[in-house]
């Protein structure tokens, strides 16, 4: 008779559940674009793939550090296919992939705390890959993004502890901790910016696993209150930088900060019970906590984290997995559901985080429920139920109609999705529809979006449709600033009739008396200064563009865009003081500049003294 040894017996029904998220997710794979997907690699779909276009793309706006990583992958399928299908199984394999990583992660976990229940690392990676709320990150192509950053995180984490296993100095060690912290560390970062806390859960690591029979608790309260300490230095250091980020938000510091608690709590609830209805990849519809007792369940939302945490932290030695778990999820949130100036809430958020959630899940039920086949019975109904309600979720996701439907009734007060499907009836020719889509809503960027339409539907506009009183908002969001862009561009391409100076005038208010970020600042400069062109303001224009390279000296857009005026008008003098700067301006952020740079050598002479 043949005997199948306990960890051939885990690694089966690992791969048996790796083949059920297969399943499930491949409805979903030949769903469309979305929002982010456009912006981010978009432009990969109308260009034909060449080394040039990628040296000059390479690098992202969307974080500090580019993503050169993430973008990297987005253009090896552009090289290989076209086809979208192909991306979003390139996302599900990268997610099985981090599931794997995950799976022999725990069982090594595991197996240094409960060396006999080496299942429950099964049990967790399983739990992980199919969960629902995994969906809006595996389906949402843009979000590889955060895939990568979990995998290389999680591989990072696996090396570190086969370091930690051997001896100092020796070989395998000095491999271990360079594969950790100089090759995943890295790739981590940048395929996304939450990977710089890396450093946080090796942390984590030491105090509730590898050290933890090994530190007394007046060491082990000593160094957390170290943690806190230094965490609250490096926040009040920071302050300056941090509130700052609050000036292009609707929302303030300690507002954001409260309704964190909401939000975090709100991600519990989806972790621990799956229902489709209350998952969505847009959730700009929270309502703002504006004190503890507004709304009313802030308050036991923050006593209900805190529990929570004071459990994890009491629990470290009873109950190491658990502790470890509820930890790792915290620590895993601390940069996008803290004080940072981040949009509220966003499901993706979750992917690492939900790893330290289901460990602790696991391990609790584990830990309470002493009869095996009770157990065994639980687990098999609670992973019936995600495969049913991932697959009902992914093929949602196959459909923008599907999709857009599901989260519109979810989410009626969601302006971002109003406007996605208000743009749709616009293209279709439905104006009135479309007003009506936005009816619920009177931000700046509905009125301005109101004007667009106008604008699609009689071809001219009159002077008195750009008196919008600009005074009750604080800022100018992506919406207010998307339509008096596509505003602008249906006047510069003669397809709609209307004031260049009342247009001016629109955005002399908007610039004057909201705020927006610097990229969306120095874009209306740059429309307000074509408009003036227009006017035959040309002196004006040119001080105008130059106002724009101010609010971003390291993009040099504005001022190539006077230098191709001056050289047009044969303005030697403009083109002499404007061109040379564009040109140092573009040689040090090479090469994103490269073409503008290369068009505007082509014609320009400097003038000899």
């Amino acid at each position: 008779m043949i005997r199948i040894s306990r960890n051939s017996t885990a690694l089966l029904l690992y791969f048996l559940a790796s083949l059920l998220c297969i399943g499930v997710y491949w409805p979903g794979l030949d769903g469309p674009l979305l929002l982010d997907d456009v912006s981010t690699f978009g432009f990969l779909f109308n260009d034909e793939f060449s080394l040039a276009k990628m040296k000059t793309e390479l690098f992202s706006p969307s974080g500090p550090f580019g993503r050169p990583v993430a973008m990297a992958s987005f253009f090896v399928n552009a090289w290989l296919s076209q086809y979208l299908f192909y991306w979003k199984l390139t996302n599900l394999a990268i997610h099985l992939l981090t599931g794997f990583v995950i799976y022999v992660f725990l069982r090594k976990l595991v197996a240094r705390v409960t060396p006999q229940q080496t299942y429950l690392a099964v049990a967790v990676s399983a739990i992980w890959l199919l969960h629902p709320l995994q969906v809006s990150t595996v389906l949402y192509t843009v979000q590889r993004m955060t895939q990568l950053a979990t995998l290389f995180s999680v591989a990072g984490l696996y090396c570190y502890w086969l370091a930690r296993e051997n001896p100092i100095r020796s070989k395998a060690f000095v491999c271990c901790q360079a594969l950790s912290w100089l090759l995943f560390f890295p790739l981590a970062i940048f395929s996304k910016e939450t990977a710089l806390l890396f450093p946080v859960f090796i942390i984590v690591l030491e105090l509730f696993i590898l050290q933890k029979d090994n530190l007394t608790d007046k060491a082990f309260n000593l160094i957390v209150t170290g943690l806190i300490a230094i965490g609250l230095a490096i926040f009040c250091w920071q302050f300056d930088s941090i509130a700052g980020g609050y000036a292009i938000r609707e929302f303030t510091l300690g507002e954001r900060t409260l309704t964190q608690a909401r939000v975090v709590t709100t991600y519990l609830g989806m972790l621990l019970i799956p229902a489709q209805g209350r998952m969505s990849f847009l959730h700009d519809d929270v309502e703002l906590s504006t004190s503890l007792l507004q709304p009313w369940t802030t308050a036991p939302a923050a006593g209900l984290l805190a529990l929570l945490l004071v459990s994890a932290l009491f629990a470290r030695k009873k109950l190491p997995l658990y502790s470890f778990g509820l930890v790792l999820f915290f620590a895993g949130h601390l940069l996008e559901s803290s004080v940072f100036a981040l949009e509220l809430m966003y499901e993706h958020r979750n992917y690492l985080p939900s790893i330290g959630f289901f460990l602790a899940l696991v391990s609790l039920i584990d830990h309470l429920l002493t009869n095996k086949r009770v157990l065994t019975w639980v687990g098999g109904c609670y992973l019936a139920l995600l495969v049913f309600s991932t697959w009902l979720l992914a093929d949602t996701w196959g459909s923008d109609i599907r999709l857009y439907h599901q989260i519109e009734t979810h989410h009626p007060k969601s302006e971002r999705i109003t406007h996605v499907l208000a743009s749709q009836l616009i293209n279709a020719g439905a104006y009135d529809l479309a007003r009506k889509k936005y009816q619920p809503f009177a931000t700046l960027g509905v009125k301005i979006q109101h004007l667009y339409i106008d604008c699609k539907e009689f071809k001219s506009l009159k002077d008195e449709s750009f008196a919008i009183d600009i005074s009750p908002f604080r800022v100018a969001d992506n919406l207010a600033i998307m339509g008096l862009v596509d505003l602008a561009n249906l006047g510069l391409d003669d397809k709609c009739s209307f004031s260049a100076q009342a247009y001016v005038n629109l955005l002399d208010e908007v610039l004057k008396k909201t705020r927006q970020m610097q990229s969306n600042r120095q874009m209306l400069f740059m429309y307000k200064a074509h408009y003036q062109w227009r006017l035959k303001q040309k002196e004006a224009a040119f001080a105008t563009l130059k106002q724009g390279f101010a609010v971003r000296p390291e993009n040099p857009t504005p001022l190539f865009l006077a230098c191709e005026w001056a050289l047009d008008e044969n303005m030697k003098a403009t083109a002499d003081e404007l061109c040379p700067k564009a040109l140092t301006v573009a040689a040090d952020n090479a090469p994103n500049f490269d073409d503008l740079a290369t068009a505007v050598k082509k014609r320009f002479q400097p003038s000899r003294r």
